[in-house]
């Protein structure tokens, strides 16, 4: 059945057609789709990232140890300086030194030089800065003797001064006193290295008088020519 286009039920029709789209139109469909865009807009926490403040303890913690690092390095670095400067001085002072030419003493050092198997040459230097002899010098060695005593003591005396002194480089005591200073500098706020540092020379000279007591006991017992 057809009505005139301006009659009252088609006004009617017209009306609930309206009304029909524009359900459609604002169903909660429609609105689960334009929800996740209305959140992204909406929810501070997606589209400003939360900020946490630090740690006031872990900040503590960070700054002592880097002043801790900072305090360690510059005694690690003070020492290697300190026996830098001590090897230095130690070559320098060898051109103050007199090489000793008195044939006894050569002869007396050529003894104890074959008696214990050393055929590298290792000179003397005689002077008067310190009062007690001592070995020196890791590739090329070489014995520092008091003028006192080059000059005042006798053969038997001689021959155990020596004797002393190329035990140490028998044993290889000149690299490891050596190696015991850098392990000084690399740990040197651990006082228990430094407890063991100064424990091991005393070891070490220890160690080196009974090695030359053994080996001439050894050597009264069994001479050779």
């Amino acid at each position: 059945m057809l009505f005139p286009p301006h009659s009252p039920v088609a006004n009617d029709a017209s009306q609930k057609e309206r009304e029909q789209n524009s359900k459609q139109i604002n169903s909660p469909q429609n609105d689960k789709t334009k929800q996740p865009e209305n959140q992204k807009l909406l929810d501070p926490s997606i589209s400003h990232p939360i900020k946490i403040d630090p740690d006031p303890v872990e900040d503590n913690h960070t700054l002592g140890v880097k002043i801790a690092a900072i305090v360690w390095l510059i005694g690690c670095i003070s020492l290697l300086g300190f026996m830098c400067a001590y090897l230095l001085r130690t070559r320098s002072r060898m051109s103050s030194l007199k090489v000793v030419t008195d044939p006894q003493v050569i002869s007396i050092m050529d003894d104890c030089r074959k008696r214990f198997g050393i055929t590298k040459p290792i000179p003397i230097y005689s002077g008067s800065y310190r009062k007690s002899p001592h070995i020196s010098g890791l590739i090329y060695p070489w014995i520092y003797c008091p003028e006192e005593i080059c000059k005042e003591s006798n053969a038997s005396a001689l021959t155990h001064v020596f004797s002393h002194e190329l035990a140490h480089y028998k044993r290889k005591d000149i690299a490891w006193n050596l190696l015991g200073l850098l392990a000084l500098a690399v740990h040197w706020m651990n006082p228990f290295i430094w407890m063991c540092v100064k424990q091991m020379k005393a070891d070490r000279e220890l160690a080196c008088d009974a090695y030359v007591l053994t080996f001439w006991v050894k050597l009264s017992l069994c001479p050779t020519g």
